[in-house]
């Protein structure tokens, strides 16, 4: 399976909403907020939060996208003057596999 990995899009709220969501259910401690708390804000607060990243110089969300254009992984970096440029197969086994050897890992 080949997956594409961009920026999100301010529109994507929901998708970004979805995502973030499942990730807190499976690894709690990977975000800064709690899943209850995440699970309690506003449509407007995850509309902003999807413009914040899209539009922001020093931050970003990245997904990573089966053929079909469904989100399967997701990774935040900041600064992201700092992230590496780094390579990635298309042929890894997941999105995940794929974000977990960036270094520095992305949160």
């Amino acid at each position: 399976m080949i997956h594409h990995i961009r920026r999100i899009a301010a529109g994507e709220w929901r998708q970004l909403r979805a995502i973030r969501l499942e990730a807190l259910q499976d690894s709690p401690t990977a975000f800064s907020t709690p899943l209850a708390e995440a699970t309690a804000f506003s449509d407007a607060v995850w509309q902003q939060e999807a413009a914040r990243e899209t539009g922001s110089a020093s931050s970003a969300t990245f997904v990573a996208t089966a053929e079909a254009g469904d989100w399967v992984g997701m990774a935040a970096a900041a600064p992201l003057a700092e992230v590496p440029a780094t390579p990635t197969s298309t042929r890894s086994t997941s999105a995940r596999r794929t974000a977990a050897r960036l270094d520095p890992p992305l949160r």
